[in-house]
Protein backbone atom coordinates (compact mmCIF):
# COMPACT_ATOMS: atom_id res chain seq x y z
CA UNK A 1 0.00 0.00 0.00
CA UNK A 2 1.54 3.72 -0.74
CA UNK A 3 2.07 6.01 1.85
CA UNK A 4 -0.83 8.76 1.42
CA UNK A 5 1.64 11.46 2.50
CA UNK A 6 4.01 10.30 -0.40
CA UNK A 7 1.04 9.73 -2.31
CA UNK A 8 0.14 13.28 -1.69
CA UNK A 9 3.95 14.78 -1.87
CA UNK A 10 4.35 12.97 -5.95
CA UNK A 11 1.10 14.51 -7.03
CA UNK A 12 1.79 17.67 -5.84
CA UNK A 13 5.40 17.82 -7.63
CA UNK A 14 3.90 17.15 -10.54
CA UNK A 15 2.48 20.32 -10.25
CA UNK A 16 5.65 22.33 -9.25
CA UNK A 17 4.49 22.35 -5.38
CA UNK A 18 5.63 20.59 -2.30
CA UNK A 19 4.49 20.24 1.17
CA UNK A 20 6.84 21.40 4.01
CA UNK A 21 6.84 18.60 6.85
CA UNK A 22 7.38 21.51 9.81
CA UNK A 23 5.16 24.05 8.80
CA UNK A 24 2.50 21.99 6.55
CA UNK A 25 2.18 24.66 4.13
CA UNK A 26 2.27 24.19 0.84
CA UNK A 27 4.46 25.93 -1.61
CA UNK A 28 6.97 26.15 -4.47
CA UNK A 29 9.79 23.63 -5.25
CA UNK A 30 11.88 26.76 -5.29
CA UNK A 31 11.32 27.40 -1.28
CA UNK A 32 13.24 24.36 -0.41
CA UNK A 33 16.63 23.70 -0.35
CA UNK A 34 18.41 20.75 -2.25
CA UNK A 35 19.45 17.64 -1.04
CA UNK A 36 20.21 14.39 -3.27
CA UNK A 37 19.48 11.52 -0.84
CA UNK A 38 15.76 12.21 -1.48
CA UNK A 39 13.62 10.82 -3.77
CA UNK A 40 12.92 14.52 -5.49
CA UNK A 41 16.01 15.78 -4.40
CA UNK A 42 15.08 18.62 -1.58
CA UNK A 43 14.63 18.67 1.99
CA UNK A 44 11.26 17.82 3.50
CA UNK A 45 11.22 21.19 5.55
CA UNK A 46 11.11 24.61 3.83
CA UNK A 47 13.78 27.41 3.63
CA UNK A 48 11.92 29.48 6.06
CA UNK A 49 11.46 27.07 8.08
CA UNK A 50 15.43 25.94 8.01
CA UNK A 51 16.54 29.71 8.60
CA UNK A 52 14.24 29.58 11.85
CA UNK A 53 15.97 26.24 12.69
CA UNK A 54 19.51 27.19 11.89
CA UNK A 55 19.28 30.75 13.52
CA UNK A 56 18.04 28.76 17.09
CA UNK A 57 21.37 26.64 16.46
CA UNK A 58 23.22 29.47 16.10
CA UNK A 59 22.41 31.08 18.89
CA UNK A 60 24.54 29.43 21.28
CA UNK A 61 27.72 30.33 21.37
CA UNK A 62 29.55 26.97 21.19
CA UNK A 63 27.23 25.88 17.98
CA UNK A 64 28.19 28.66 16.14
CA UNK A 65 32.05 28.11 16.78
CA UNK A 66 31.34 24.54 15.64
CA UNK A 67 29.89 25.36 12.47
CA UNK A 68 32.68 27.86 11.61
CA UNK A 69 35.31 25.21 12.28
CA UNK A 70 33.57 22.22 10.23
CA UNK A 71 33.16 24.48 7.87
CA UNK A 72 36.70 25.54 7.39
CA UNK A 73 37.66 22.36 7.82
CA UNK A 74 35.35 21.21 4.99
CA UNK A 75 36.40 24.02 2.74
CA UNK A 76 40.60 22.75 3.54
CA UNK A 77 39.82 19.07 2.78
CA UNK A 78 37.46 20.03 -0.57
CA UNK A 79 39.06 23.21 -2.43
CA UNK A 80 38.81 21.65 -5.91
CA UNK A 81 35.15 21.00 -5.01
CA UNK A 82 34.60 24.02 -3.45
CA UNK A 83 36.21 26.20 -6.36
CA UNK A 84 34.20 24.67 -8.41
CA UNK A 85 30.53 25.03 -7.31
CA UNK A 86 31.56 28.53 -6.72
CA UNK A 87 32.78 29.10 -10.23
CA UNK A 88 29.17 26.85 -11.29
CA UNK A 89 27.29 28.79 -8.77
CA UNK A 90 28.99 32.53 -9.92
CA UNK A 91 27.64 31.03 -13.78
CA UNK A 92 24.20 30.49 -13.42
CA UNK A 93 23.58 33.13 -11.33
CA UNK A 94 25.67 35.67 -13.18
CA UNK A 95 22.69 38.49 -13.80
CA UNK A 96 21.84 38.97 -9.97
CA UNK A 97 25.52 38.48 -8.55
CA UNK A 98 26.39 42.20 -9.02
CA UNK A 99 23.58 43.30 -7.37
CA UNK A 100 23.97 40.89 -4.52
CA UNK A 101 27.76 41.87 -4.02
CA UNK A 102 26.25 45.88 -4.05
CA UNK A 103 23.81 44.82 -1.17
CA UNK A 104 26.53 42.60 0.57
CA UNK A 105 29.02 45.87 0.56
CA UNK A 106 26.79 48.12 1.70
CA UNK A 107 25.06 45.64 4.79
CA UNK A 108 28.92 44.77 5.49
CA UNK A 109 29.69 48.34 5.47
CA UNK A 110 31.40 48.77 8.67
CA UNK A 111 32.79 44.98 9.33
CA UNK A 112 34.64 45.20 6.08
CA UNK A 113 36.06 48.66 6.62
CA UNK A 114 37.58 46.66 10.33
CA UNK A 115 38.79 44.04 8.42
CA UNK A 116 40.45 46.12 5.82
CA UNK A 117 42.34 48.16 8.88
CA UNK A 118 43.25 44.95 10.36
CA UNK A 119 45.06 44.07 7.51
CA UNK A 120 46.08 46.79 6.13
CA UNK A 121 48.39 47.11 10.17
CA UNK A 122 49.27 43.41 9.68
CA UNK A 123 50.51 44.46 6.28
CA UNK A 124 52.49 47.55 7.88
CA UNK A 125 53.51 45.68 10.28
CA UNK A 126 55.23 42.62 7.90
CA UNK A 127 56.30 45.17 5.14
CA UNK A 128 57.97 47.99 7.15
CA UNK A 129 60.01 48.54 3.93
CA UNK A 130 57.65 48.62 1.30
CA UNK A 131 55.44 50.62 3.89
CA UNK A 132 58.14 53.58 3.81
CA UNK A 133 58.38 52.87 -0.16
CA UNK A 134 54.83 53.69 -0.50
CA UNK A 135 55.04 56.54 1.66
CA UNK A 136 58.09 58.29 -0.32
CA UNK A 137 55.78 57.16 -3.74
CA UNK A 138 53.39 59.13 -2.47
CA UNK A 139 55.47 62.09 -1.46
CA UNK A 140 56.76 61.83 -4.47
CA UNK A 141 53.44 62.12 -6.43
CA UNK A 142 52.31 65.00 -4.43
CA UNK A 143 55.60 67.03 -5.65
CA UNK A 144 54.94 66.01 -9.39
CA UNK A 145 58.26 64.43 -9.79
CA UNK A 146 58.94 62.75 -12.49
CA UNK A 147 59.85 59.05 -12.40
CA UNK A 148 59.97 55.95 -9.99
CA UNK A 149 61.99 52.68 -9.36
CA UNK A 150 61.26 49.25 -7.98
CA UNK A 151 61.42 48.30 -4.29
CA UNK A 152 64.39 45.94 -5.47
CA UNK A 153 66.48 48.55 -6.52
CA UNK A 154 65.88 50.54 -2.82
CA UNK A 155 67.33 47.82 -1.48
CA UNK A 156 70.40 46.93 -3.91
CA UNK A 157 71.40 51.03 -3.43
CA UNK A 158 70.89 50.70 0.53
CA UNK A 159 72.95 47.43 0.54
CA UNK A 160 75.53 49.10 -1.57
CA UNK A 161 76.50 50.98 1.51
CA UNK A 162 77.32 48.81 4.26
CA UNK A 163 75.29 50.05 6.77
CA UNK A 164 77.95 53.65 7.10
CA UNK A 165 76.60 56.95 6.31
CA UNK A 166 78.94 58.22 3.36
CA UNK A 167 78.38 61.87 4.73
CA UNK A 168 79.40 61.00 8.76
CA UNK A 169 81.23 57.28 8.08
CA UNK A 170 79.16 56.50 11.28
CA UNK A 171 77.57 52.82 11.74
CA UNK A 172 74.03 53.15 11.47
CA UNK A 173 70.58 52.31 9.68
CA UNK A 174 70.33 54.42 6.53
CA UNK A 175 67.80 56.20 5.13
CA UNK A 176 67.04 57.33 1.68
CA UNK A 177 67.51 60.84 0.29
CA UNK A 178 66.86 62.24 -2.98
CA UNK A 179 70.10 64.41 -4.12
CA UNK A 180 68.30 66.76 -5.58
CA UNK A 181 65.36 67.90 -3.87
CA UNK A 182 61.90 67.10 -5.11
CA UNK A 183 61.25 70.24 -4.37
CA UNK A 184 64.19 71.31 -6.80
CA UNK A 185 63.57 69.68 -9.84
CA UNK A 186 64.80 66.05 -8.53
CA UNK A 187 63.45 63.11 -9.88
CA UNK A 188 62.14 60.14 -7.81
CA UNK A 189 64.66 57.91 -10.08
CA UNK A 190 67.11 55.58 -8.85
CA UNK A 191 70.12 57.58 -9.84
CA UNK A 192 68.63 60.51 -7.53
CA UNK A 193 68.73 58.55 -4.41
CA UNK A 194 71.39 57.84 -1.74
CA UNK A 195 71.58 56.65 1.53
CA UNK A 196 72.06 58.92 4.70
CA UNK A 197 71.63 58.57 8.71
CA UNK A 198 68.92 59.55 10.20
CA UNK A 199 71.18 63.44 11.37
CA UNK A 200 72.12 63.59 8.27
CA UNK A 201 69.41 63.39 6.07
CA UNK A 202 67.42 65.81 8.88
CA UNK A 203 70.49 68.15 8.62
CA UNK A 204 70.71 67.92 4.67
CA UNK A 205 66.78 68.28 4.42
CA UNK A 206 65.57 69.52 1.21
CA UNK A 207 67.27 72.80 0.60
CA UNK A 208 70.33 71.36 0.15
CA UNK A 209 72.03 69.55 -3.06
CA UNK A 210 74.80 67.23 -2.07
CA UNK A 211 76.10 64.36 -3.52
CA UNK A 212 78.12 62.33 -0.70
CA UNK A 213 77.77 59.07 -3.36
CA UNK A 214 80.58 57.11 -3.46
CA UNK A 215 81.88 57.03 -7.05
CA UNK A 216 80.90 53.34 -7.64
CA UNK A 217 77.44 53.51 -6.60
CA UNK A 218 76.58 56.41 -8.90
CA UNK A 219 77.84 54.39 -11.56
CA UNK A 220 75.58 51.82 -10.76
CA UNK A 221 72.96 54.46 -10.42
CA UNK A 222 73.50 55.52 -13.80
CA UNK A 223 73.56 51.97 -15.27
CA UNK A 224 70.65 51.35 -13.57
CA UNK A 225 69.07 54.22 -15.23
CA UNK A 226 70.43 52.89 -18.62
CA UNK A 227 67.89 50.34 -19.03
CA UNK A 228 65.17 52.83 -18.18
CA UNK A 229 66.12 55.13 -20.64
CA UNK A 230 66.19 52.28 -23.47
CA UNK A 231 62.49 50.80 -22.09
CA UNK A 232 60.91 54.56 -22.58
CA UNK A 233 62.65 54.91 -26.22
CA UNK A 234 61.56 51.19 -27.08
Amino acid sequence: MINPKSKENRELALIGLKRCSKCQETKELSKFSRRGTTWDGLRSTCKDCDKIVHAAYRSVPVNRENEQDYKQSYRQQNKQKEAEYTREWKERNSSILPSLQRKWRQTNKEQRAIKARARTTRWVKDNPERHRMNGRNYRARSANAEGSHTFEQEQMLLAAFGGICPSCRSESKLALDHVIPLNQGGTHYIDNLQGLCKLCNSTKQDRVIVDYRPKQIRYWAFAEMSFVYLDIQQ
